[in-house]
């Protein structure tokens, strides 16, 4: 049983990991990305999502971003021992800590995602692809 899906965003970022730091984006959604879509709709240990066809419906649009970041976190134990103590300084002072990265999105996405289910040995006996393909269904209309 195959199922569709219509995905579209103002903006999207699929990350490169080879450019480390600076956000850049692949020109078109990835495969992990599509199925973690499916994912978000339903998931349950018995079935695992196959993509099996990406389909894109507007032109592959790019944008480039500059966003502040800072370069540090607030420490846990610093958090442990202000809970206890019931003050304590948590604040980042980011005039000290920021750094400006450059990023190079995708804007206006609009894709067409086709994926199956295939079910798992964690299928149990009450588990079956008629239960799943409804619940699917069911939750992809909300």
């Amino acid at each position: 049983m195959s199922f569709c899906l219509d995905v579209k965003g103002d903006y999207a970022c699929f990350t490169r990991p080879e450019m480390k730091v600076e956000r850049v984006s692949y020109d078109v959604i990835t495969p992990s990305s599509a199925r973690s879509i499916f994912e978000s709709i339903l998931w349950k240990p018995a079935i695992f999502w196959q993509i099996t066809k990406i389909e894109i419906l507007s032109p592959i649009c790019w944008m480039n971003i500059r966003r502040n970041e800072v370069s540090s976190v607030i420490s846990a134990k610093n958090v442990q021992v202000a809970m206890k103590a019931g003050r304590g300084c948590l604040g980042l002072i980011v005039e000290e800590c920021r750094q400006q990265r450059a990023g190079l999105i995708l804007k206006d996405v609009h894709y067409r995602i086709h994926g199956k289910f295939l079910m798992t040995e964690k299928a149990g006996p009450r588990d079956n692809p008629g239960k799943f393909a409804e619940m699917f269904t069911h939750r992809a209309k909300k």
